[in-house]
Formats: C-alpha cells, sequence, structure tokens
C-alpha cells in the first residue's frame, strides 16, 4: 500500500515537472524571439484596434510591449510595417505611428 502511494507521488510530480518545462519552453520561445511583452492586454488590443483600423481588417499582431506606470508602448506588425502604439494602461490610445 505505501509503495504505491509512493509511486503516485513520484508520478504527479513527473507531471508536474512536465508542464513547467512545457511552460518554460513557450518562454524561452519568447525570450529567443525577442519578444518581450510586460503591457497589459488591455493596452495591447487598444493598439491592435487601432492600426486595424487603418486598414479595414485584423492584421495586427503583436512585437511587443512595455510597461510603464504612465502608459505603454506596443510595437506591432502589420502587412510588413511596424507601428509604435503609446496607449494607456487601460487600451485608450494616446499616439499611433508606422516607424518602418
Amino acid at each position: 500500500m505505501n509503495g504505491t502511494l509512493i509511486k503516485a507521488a513520484f508520478g504527479g510530480a513527473a507531471l508536474l515537472a512536465l508542464g513547467a518545462c512545457g511552460d518554460m519552453d513557450a518562454d524561452m520561445a519568447d525570450v529567443e524571439s525577442g519578444a518581450m511583452r510586460s503591457g497589459s492586454s488591455a493596452a495591447e488590443a487598444g493598439c491592435i484596434q487601432g492600426v486595424n483600423t487603418n486598414f479595414g481588417r485584423d492584421v495586427a499582431s503583436v512585437i511587443s510591449s512595455d510597461f510603464s506606470e504612465a502608459n505603454t508602448t506596443v510595437m506591432l506588425s502589420a502587412e510588413g510595417e511596424t507601428w509604435r502604439c503609446l496607449v494607456s494602461n487601460d487600451g485608450e490610445v494616446q499616439d499611433l505611428a508606422v516607424t518602418g
């Protein structure tokens, strides 16, 4: 009986460790690709909406976001262009411009 409990405990610990490795792999992929995303989802969504409005369809994707207490800077890619968006942390766009 005790042997079964020990095996079950080790099995559960192994599953947790594998799950953590999967999350770590995804996090490392973001780091390796240069994707730094510390902005809120509301800030990123506000910028995505702002860029997509310019194209009339859903084309924008987040390259990076940099949180600050005042505003968040979000860099986006859309149709081969790079956009810089300055947005409040609740998603209200302050400035939106093509950078490259």
